[in-house]
């Protein structure tokens, strides 16, 4: 024989040699997995998994066979390659059932719901989810699946908590499940076995759930809503990071981010997180009247608003907002973090009658609202991104650094002075004139009439309506897209100024030569008088 046939006869061996020990190893582990997964026992395991080795392996020798006859014209037994054929054909059928079967176990989903109700003396219940002992010694897994003896663990579990109507825990237990029916999947829910343990206000609850020797698996998945009453501590250990979710916070108080690196309260509208409020939340107010210029220095969060009253409001840590200087001159406020102390932002709430001019050098973010009056000026030194809803007649917005500016609102002329890669979006801003000082980059705005100093408009600026474009002293119009038929086109000021020019031009011309003219009469009746003069001499 050659030596390719050799390799053939090698690679066939190997391949027959790895779907035997498929079957034994399948009779191995499906004498536990197949009570799980397959609807028969152990035997119908050890078929479905060697059926799909065969299923797989057999087209893929005769690939290589084909490649080894191009090389060298061997030719097999006719019986063997029949063998070899019908078997494949039993393989696909046995795999075709197995999914079939597979199928029909997943046709439908019940879930079955149970109540108990606790009485918890403590004053602070705290979740803790932990592994179960047999987890860490599990012989082998399939998926999210791990097999410990006869015992299949999984952790298609969750824990959600919520706010209970009475004085008592109230844990309420889903069971869901597939099944080939509603009678098997309501049977495949019932044998999920986990069952969590309340000691001393400590709920123990198992990340895994188990199904003994017998049982089904069908997709079986957990949840356990504890509903914990008004007033209550709730803390939470172990893995409660990876299994609860969609808690019931308060969502009209600010919550920190983790469950397990604070202590919660169970309030009228969820959980609320008291004692990292009093720490991060601590307020100190000052009374800002007269003032409408504003000048912040530092890492702060800005806040402005219209309001009747004159005040600031500075919130954070107290050790922090109490070392910050504020500072209140004639009509300027100015508040300054000397130290650089803020590791933790503090927040600024101003709030004035009037605001005609911001500096801010704050890498947080700026939020401005309300304002509707004839000027402001606005000066970003930082990276602190901008939100504004103003109606503003002459605004004027410089960006030394790279922030994003987003602008709501009316106005008559707007002034911006940014960097190109500025993210600029005034899409929803109107005003009659737009003043560009640089070339702008993603810029969005509404506009009649744009005055730029550069020759060029970006592509990636988006000017909606149909604005007239001033540029130095050239001045032409451009084609760009119409988002709004209530736009007016601008006339052409350009040739009108032109022809203004022209009419004094030519109004000049006609006075000079009427002079000219006059001049030249006076001393010709000059000349006559004085040539009179001599001859009555003589």
């Amino acid at each position: 024989m050659k030596p390719f046939f050799y390799l053939f006869l090698f690679i066939a061996f190997i391949s027959l040699s790895g779907a035997i020990l498929g079957t034994v190893l399948g009779f191995f582990f499906f004498s536990t997995a197949s009570h799980f997964f397959i609807p028969g026992h152990s035997l119908v395991g050890g078929l479905v998994s060697l059926s799909g080795l065969l299923a797989v392996s057999i087209p893929l020798l005769a690939a290589f066979y084909g490649i080894t006859r191009l090389v060298r014209p061997y030719r097999l037994n006719p019986s063997f390659t029949r063998g070899v054929r019908y078997t494949w054909i039993a393989a696909l059928f046995v795999t075709a059932y197995g999914v079939i079967d597979t199928i029909k176990d997943h046709s439908s989903w019940e879930k079955v719901t149970s109540v108990e109700e606790y009485e918890v003396d403590q004053e602070t219940i705290t979740i803790d989810i932990v592994n179960p002992e047999h987890y860490y010694n599990a012989l082998f897994n399939i998926g999210d699946a791990e097999f410990s003896g006869n015992a299949l663990y999984a952790d298609d579990l969750l824990v959600k908590v919520e706010k209970a109507d009475g004085p008592n825990v109230i844990i309420e237990k889903i069971v869901g499940s597939n099944g080939r029916n509603e009678s098997n999947a309501i049977h495949n829910a019932k044998s999920v076995d986990h069952d969590l343990v309340i000691v001393d206000g400590v709920i123990k609850v198992d990340s895994r759930y188990v199904l003994k020797k017998g049982d089904k698996y069908r997709g079986q998945f957990l949840e356990y809503r504890i509903k914990v009453p008004e007033g209550k501590k709730v803390e939470f250990d172990g893995r409660a990071h990876r299994y609860v979710v969609k808690t019931q916070f308060d969502e009209n108080v600010e919550r920190p981010r983790g469950l397990q690196s604070h202590s919660w309260t169970m309030g009228e509208n969820g959980l609320i997180a008291k004692s990292w409020i009093k720490e991060n939340k601590y307020s100190k107010t000052l009374n800002t009247k007269g003032v409408n210029i504003v000048n912040v220095k530092g890492d702060f969060e800005v806040d402005i608003s219209k309001s009747s009253d004159s005040e600031v409001a500075l919130v954070g840590r107290q050790e922090i907002v109490d070392q910050i200087v504020t500072v209140v001159q004639d009509n300027i406020l100015t508040i300054v973090d000397e130290e650089g102390i803020m590791d933790y932002p503090v927040k600024l709430y101003i709030n004035l009658p009037e605001m005609n001019s911001l500096t801010s050098s704050s890498d947080q973010k700026h939020r401005i609202e309300g304002f509707d009056q004839e000027k402001m000026s606005i000066l970003l030194t930082g990276e602190g991104d901008l939100n504004a809803y103003l109606d503003v007649e002459d605004l004027s917005i410089t960006a030394e650094e790279r922030p994003e500016i987003n602008l709501t609102g009316v106005g008559n002329q707007l002034t911006i002075d940014a960097d190109y890669y500025t993210v600029f979006n005034a899409e929803n801003y109107e005003v009659e004139e737009l003043r560009l000082k640089k070339k702008m980059g993603k810029a969005k705005v509404k506009v009649k009439k744009l005055i730029r100093s550069l020759t060029q408009l970006s592509e990636r600026m988006k000017v909606y309506g149909d604005p007239e474009i001033f540029t130095g002293k050239e001045h032409w119009k451009i084609d760009l897209q119409q988002e709004s038929a209530e736009q007016e086109i601008m006339e052409n000021e350009a040739v009108q100024d032109g022809a203004n020019e022209a009419s004094q031009n030519e109004t000049g011309q006609e006075g000079e030569s009427e002079a000219a003219q006059n001049e030249s009469d006076t001393e010709g009746k000059s000349e006559a008088s004085q040539s009179e003069n001599s001859q009555g001499g003589n």
